[in-house]
């Protein structure tokens, strides 16, 4: 059910009460002149109670509408800053732990850039150098399995305060562009492209074990760790 907003009842208030004003004027005008010498009680005393029964109800009642709706405001722009919060801070942790992330000398955006060559440069047909680079991620999985579990609890989280503010484009908008710098094109890349081998090693493997003799299954929780981060981040994974 779409929300009455406050401010448009306000308006329609205000309009009606100056539309009820004109004519009133319009219609006393006919029969009473104000600058008159002589004032006439009874009539004088009518205009009050029309201006303090009617009028000034609705000028209450439009005042109480937009210290409700300010009220209302202040307390979403409160709810939002609670959320921005936590959504910066986990945008924080996960660059602290991209940035922490080593492995034999190599470290943060440097480790994962090579580790993105890694995976993007396979070729399915040689199996013996295929085999040497699951061998290779299985050798970091204790590392890769920490790494990729703590960014998808972050990840998580972002996915749920994005979806809070879904049908406002302009702060959704604002998220995203915040999780696009935290989330490089190369680091994206890398995460695809590591489930891509991981889901064809693991399907050829089904078809002919033979040729495919690495338990992939190792890597499997890095590899739905990778997919999750994909999804919470808005980045379909292929």
């Amino acid at each position: 059910m779409k929300r009455i907003n406050p401010i448009n009842i306000s308006i329609f208030l205000l309009i009606s009460s100056s539309l009820i004003l004109l004519v009133f004027f319009m219609k006393l005008s006919k029969f009473y002149i104000l600058s008159d010498n002589d004032i006439n009680l009874e009539i004088t005393n009518g205009i009050g109670t029309f201006f303090g029964g009617i009028i000034g109800t609705l000028f209450s009642l439009i005042g109480s509408l937009l210290i409700y709706e300010t009220i209302r405001v202040n307390r979403i722009d409160k709810t939002f800053d609670m959320y921005l919060n936590l959504f910066l801070r986990n945008i924080e942790r996960i660059d602290n732990k991209i940035i922490v992330f080593n492995l034999n000398d190599k470290k943060g955006y440097d480790l994962i850039a090579d580790m993105f060559v890694e995976v993007a440069i396979q070729n399915f047909d040689e199996h013996k150098k295929f085999d040497e680079k699951i061998n290779y991620f299985i050798s970091i999985k204790k590392e890769l399995d920490d790494f990729s579990l703590d960014i998808c609890l972050s990840s998580k989280l972002l996915k749920i305060i994005t979806e809070k503010y879904k049908d406002d484009k302009e702060r959704t908008e604002f998220f995203k562009n915040i999780t696009n710098t935290t989330f490089e094109d190369f680091f994206v890349g890398f995460m695809n492209n590591f489930n891509l081998m991981y889901n064809f090693y693991f399907e050829n493997k089904i078809k002919t074990p033979n040729d495919y003799p690495v338990d992939i299954t190792k890597l499997a929780q890095i590899e739905n760790n990778f997919k999750n981060i994909l999804i919470n981040i808005n980045v379909n994974p292929k």
